[in-house]
């Protein structure tokens, strides 16, 4: 392992990050629960959205240019259920992406 590289760069970069989020929002938009939130709501933006504020929180500068969550998500109900339910879905698309 390289030490003086970024997690950003050791996990592989934007490639990764985007692999992620498809499989990722693939699984969120099929989803009979969680799809409901985002009907008609194009799918690459918001995976352009998540994959640009993870490089943000991943420490490259300007990557984000969007509504962060607690105020773009503050219009709906988001209970610990949606959430769990966001989680494993995450976590599947982290391990399908490898």
């Amino acid at each position: 392992m390289d030490r003086t590289q970024t997690l950003y760069e050791r996990l592989g970069g934007r490639p990764v990050l985007e692999r992620v989020h498809k499989i990722f929002y693939d699984k969120v938009y099929a989803h009979p629960w969680l799809g409901q939130f985002f009907a008609g709501v194009d799918q690459a933006y918001i995976e352009r959205q998540q994959t640009d504020l993870t490089r943000q929180a991943m420490g490259i500068a300007g990557a984000f240019h969007g509504t962060y969550p607690i105020p773009g998500h503050r219009h709906m109900y988001l209970t610990k259920e949606l959430f769990a339910v966001r989680t494993a879905l995450k976590v599947e698309a982290l391990r399908e992406a490898g």
